[in-house]
């Protein structure tokens, strides 16, 4: 007589199967799995990860924008990486959150200083017109917020071309650079 140990055992091993099967005919998610280069009785083991991880890469794939993220952790994805004969799953920062956190970055230091709003968000994309307001200078964004700034006009005008004089100059390493690498 065969133990129930035994056949339960023996069954779960069928509905794994089953189930990885299933999964795995969807083209694109047994692609996904298989670039993984872990064994197929492991991936078995793992078909409802996989399956969640598989849907956070596309919806990273086909992106609508991380202020739209539709992963379960905004601006991550749920990725499987193997880890010897285990898969092991973690949250990875996609690229548009670690761009969003390295265009940040600076905000951290303004902080100290308990300044507005207003100042730590401004930037020269943000930047709609500045003009003269009296003694002072007063600027407009492009979401229609003013800044009134305790500096005469001739100060604010000359950081403004500053910035973008240091943003062209950058602009063009940066294309400069990337030609280059082209070349090579």
């Amino acid at each position: 007589m065969k133990n129930i140990s035994n056949v339960i055992s023996n069954l779960d091993e069928v509905k794994l199967d089953h189930s990885f099967q299933d999964a795995c005919s969807d083209k694109e998610f047994y692609d996904y799995v298989y670039s993984l280069g872990i064994a197929e009785d492991t991936l078995k083991k793992y078909t409802s990860s996989l399956e969640d991880s598989f849907e956070e890469y596309k919806n990273c794939k086909n992106c609508p924008g991380l202020e739209e993220c539709p992963n379960k952790v905004y601006g991550y994805k749920y990725s499987p990486e193997k880890d010897q004969n285990l898969i092991r799953f973690s949250y990875i920062a996609c690229k548009k959150q670690e761009k969003k956190y390295h265009d940040d970055a600076y905000k951290e230091n303004l902080e100290l200083f308990c300044l507005p709003k207003e100042i730590k968000e401004a930037s020269l994309k943000n930047l709609y017109n500045y003009k003269r307001n009296n003694e002072n200078s007063m600027v407009i964004f492009t979401n229609g917020d003013l800044l009134d700034l305790d500096i005469s006009y001739g100060i604010l005008d000359n950081q403004v071309l500053r910035a973008a004089r240091l943003e062209s100059v950058l602009r063009i390493r940066k294309n400069n650079i990337c030609s280059n690498e082209k070349v090579n």
